[in-house]
């Protein structure tokens, strides 16, 4: 998958958003049709590369840590097999030590490559948007004990999954496979939700292609 360079814009490919990092995942058809599945008072926003696995590492706590009290976030993440999947996460991460859930109706799941699908909630399925415990970041669930996840990375953010959630009553987004190799992942900010520390600091580590401390 060819990348889109930090020059990626609206002017100069249609539908795109401007970028403030560059993304290994993103296509500009992909970024084109993920822009169009995000709520309209974001799209035109800047998009910020807050955190990405080869720059700062394969470390949930640390991505957890770059994303702290920020909203809404993007997560996007390729397999060893090029899918290419992620999830819209209206109220960012809520770490819980009861595992419970957050989130809003707006967060919705989705895969860009080699299909692109967005699966949202409709009332009357289960509130289980987003969990994050020590060992993973879940998204969309189903109520009970035996339930999947319809999109999951463990805390070494290697090794995940993808199952049919009640919440969001998506098929597998990496079917036909239900488990999955992480290569990379990447998440995403919209500027007008940054606080300036944290947009300079997103700067410093983009110019310098330095990890986080």
């Amino acid at each position: 998958i060819e990348a889109l360079d930090v020059a990626a814009s609206a002017a100069t490919n249609a539908g795109c958003p401007e970028l403030i990092g560059t993304s290994s995942l993103f296509t500009p058809a992909m970024l084109s049709s993920l822009w169009s599945w995000i709520p309209r008072r974001y799209t035109d926003d800047t998009f910020a590369l807050v955190f990405q696995t080869q720059r700062d590492g394969y470390n949930m706590e640390t991505l957890l840590r770059l994303a702290d009290n920020l909203s809404p976030l993007v997560l996007v993440l390729q397999t060893t097999r090029g899918a290419v999947v992620g999830a819209y996460l209206s109220t960012g991460f809520e770490s819980s030590s009861t595992g419970s859930f957050s989130g809003s109706g707006e967060t919705f799941i989705f895969s860009l490559h080699p299909d692109m699908r967005k699966y949202t909630w409709r009332p009357g399925r289960p509130a289980h948007f987003v969990r994050v415990t020590d060992a993973q970041i879940a998204v969309g669930g189903g109520g009970g004990v035996n339930a999947g996840y319809g999109l999951w990375i463990d805390s070494e953010l290697l090794h995940g999954g993808s199952v049919r959630s009640r919440t969001f009553a998506n098929d597998p987004l990496v079917a036909p496979d239900t488990h999955f190799e992480c290569t990379s992942l990447e998440l995403w900010a919209f500027s007008t939700e940054l606080p300036a520390h944290v947009l300079a600091d997103v700067l410093e580590r983009i110019t310098s292609n330095s990890p986080s401390l």
